[in-house]
């Protein structure tokens, strides 16, 4: 067996070049580190809506998939034209069938503090509600 000196090792002399590139390399890794746990990532649900007048009240009326229903009941913020709007689910309707036999729920959203230009009969909306906030890292995994 042979046995390796680990004092001349550690105490061996580089050449300055070779300790640069080392903490080059060190100080990327660190960044590529820090980028991936540290930078958030929000996805969104985007839908147009119609604003309706039913029962002597203007709501919002969204389509939506059912496996896209969770996202519209667990937050009550709602984003129109680039603000931020909070809402409370008035009514959820049965589900409606189209001709390809695709099932939608209709809500109804109460919207909180709307601006009134938008409460017009069939006034059609584009929206995004927040699915998802995630550290990069879970979007790679």
């Amino acid at each position: 067996m042979h046995t390796i000196d680990t004092y001349i090792l550690l105490n061996k002399k580089q050449s300055f070049i070779i300790k640069i590139f080392i903490y080059i390399i060190i100080f990327f890794t660190f960044l590529v580190f820090y980028i991936l746990f540290s930078l958030n990532y929000t996805s969104y649900f985007y839908s147009n809506s119609n604003i309706v007048y039913k029962d002597n009240d203007y709501y919002l009326k969204i389509v939506v998939n059912p496996k896209d229903i969770h996202t519209v009941l667990n937050n009550n913020i709602i984003i129109i034209n680039n603000k931020k709007y909070m809402y409370q689910i008035y009514k959820i309707d049965s589900s409606d069938v189209n001709n390809n036999y695709n099932s939608k729920e209709i809500i109804y959203l109460n919207i909180f503090n709307l601006e009134k230009y938008y409460y017009v009969n069939n006034n059609e909306l584009s929206i995004k509600i927040v699915r998802d906030k995630k550290v990069l890292i879970d979007y790679l995994k």
